[in-house]
């Protein structure tokens, strides 16, 4: 198989899974947010800002050496399960011992018992991540699509709401989180049990920590960019803000985090393979740019408009202090997309440490944005994470343009395709909106209907200048793809 045809394999079956886990994702999480209190939620969100930077610092990045070695023995595996394991061990017991003070620091000692609780998904994690990364070498994304919508169904769709329904309280969320972990680790394994090693080599363990100092590096600088967010409201404003807030920005997240991963999953391996056709690589980047930018754009439009109603259709009225922190937030989804396609062509070609400055950035910006912004609220922390994204991605480009030395104005027409539907969308929007405020008269929604049919019409004529030929090829696809069926 071609590696086009890889790529376009692996798009199908990995953006099925996520629209299908964003899908349910919202659907159960809609109904937890009936049933756990806001403050729940935040103390939930306080033990993963621990758990997530632990995960970060020694996890994560030696696991990527699986897919990014360009040949791979069972010693490289049992090594990694070796050290992981170890890593996992270490970090478990470390942040049980700390708990205390991680909770006395946070003002917060209803924290203490669900970060000891929720730690035990390290040791999970760290013997699972070779599985994981396995299925992803060998790109068998409908395996690792499925097995992450059965665990997150079985984890917070039946667990979390069962105990949340038998007034659990947060303990719903922690006993949600640990299962989901559980679950996806035992059947990412159980798929690749015949590859699974214990061996161990020292050459193994060297070439791991080499390719992988560089990913945890990075990953580290990213976690606490984004993360800083959370740890200032957690530690400065409340665990009800926060509850508050990390619905806004979980929102933004499984939009933007649901592309993310279609992106890292596929093209991360597809840019490793690249890695010597420059010119193959820098085509692809552009498209994956322009696609981004089709889907982003608009999505983008629709949440700066129906925030409010996004918030209550969603959540209800307990979390309606939360949206305008949605609106604020909005562009992250484009912005944090994008940056994750340059990301992605930087460490498929092995060369993390060249977004190290974009990656320093993001992190000293986000931090000394959230410690000014802190005093305006979670509005005020909004607007950091909005210009610590715009400066990312800045970065980011201009670390791409010097990687694969692509045209300013190739990046730049690839980047905006988007933008023409999205200004359609935002102006039907707007009038769409005013009609429901003002109680709806015929004209305006007489206006409206034209207007969509105008749009649809000009779109048809003009397809290139709306959604480029990027757009155009994905509705060929499906079109052919309903006409066979």
């Amino acid at each position: 198989m071609s590696e086009r045809n890889y790529i376009l394999s692996g798009f199908k079956w990995i953006t099925g899974g996520v629209v299908a886990q964003l899908l349910i994702r919202t659907v159960i999480l809609a109904v937890l947010a009936r049933i756990i209190s806001p403050e729940d939620f935040g103390i939930v969100a306080l033990a993963l800002i621990i758990i997530g930077l632990a995960e970060m610092l020694i996890l994560r990045g030696p696991s990527a050496a699986l897919i990014q070695l360009e040949t791979i023995d069972s010693f490289h595996i049992g090594t990694l399960t070796w050290l992981l394991f170890a890593a996992g061990f270490f970090l478990f017991f470390l942040i049980t011992w700390l708990s205390p003070n991680i909770a006395l620091f946070f003002n917060e000692p209803r924290s203490q018992l669900p970060i000891q609780v929720i730690s035990v998904s390290l040791l999970i994690n760290a013997l699972g991540q070779p599985s994981q990364r396995l299925l992803l070498r060998h790109m068998r994304f409908k395996e690792s699509a499925l097995i992450e919508i059965v665990s997150y169904i079985i984890g917070y769709g039946m667990v979390g709401i069962i105990m949340g329904i038998l007034d659990f309280a947060v303990w719903a969320l922690v006993g949600a989180y640990v299962t989901q972990i559980l679950l996806l680790n035992i059947l990412s394994g159980w798929m690749v049990r015949s590859q699974l090693s214990i061996k161990f080599s020292s050459d193994a363990l060297k070439a791991i920590l080499q390719l992988g100092s560089g990913f945890t590096l990075l990953q580290v600088l990213d976690y606490l960019g984004k993360r800083s967010d959370r740890f200032f409201i957690g530690k400065y404003i409340s665990v009800g803000d926060l509850g508050l807030y990390t619905r806004a920005i979980e929102f933004i997240n499984r939009i933007s985090l649901s592309m993310e991963k279609i992106i890292t999953q596929v093209m991360f391996t597809s840019f490793s393979r690249m890695q010597n056709d420059v010119r193959l690589a820098t085509k692809e980047y552009l498209r994956l740019n322009s696609a981004a930018s089709i889907v982003t754009m608009p999505a983008v439009s629709i949440v700066f408009l129906f925030h409010t109603e996004i918030i209550i259709l969603l959540f209800g009225d307990q979390w309606l202090d939360s949206a305008k922190a949605l609106q604020i937030l909005a562009p992250v989804v484009f912005l944090q997309v994008l940056s994750k396609s340059s990301i992605t062509l930087i460490n498929g070609f092995g060369r993390p440490y060249i977004a190290g400055r974009s990656y320093l950035l993001f992190c000293f910006s986000a931090i000394l944005g959230s410690f000014i912004g802190v005093s305006y609220g979670i509005q005020g922390i909004s607007y950091a994470v909005v210009v610590a994204s715009i400066l990312q991605l800045i970065s980011l480009v201009a670390a791409v343009r010097y990687l694969i030395h692509v045209s300013f104005y190739s990046l730049i027409k690839s980047i905006c395709v988007g933008l023409p539907i999205s200004i359609i969308i935002f102006v039907l929007g707007m009038v769409f909106k005013l009609g429901l405020i003002s109680g709806g008269s015929f004209e305006q929604y007489a206006f409206f209907t034209v207007g969509v049919v105008v749009v649809f019409t000009l779109i048809y004529i003009f397809p290139k200048f709306f959604i480029g030929d990027v757009g155009i090829k994905l509705i060929q696809r499906v079109w052919n793809r309903e006409k066979k069926n």
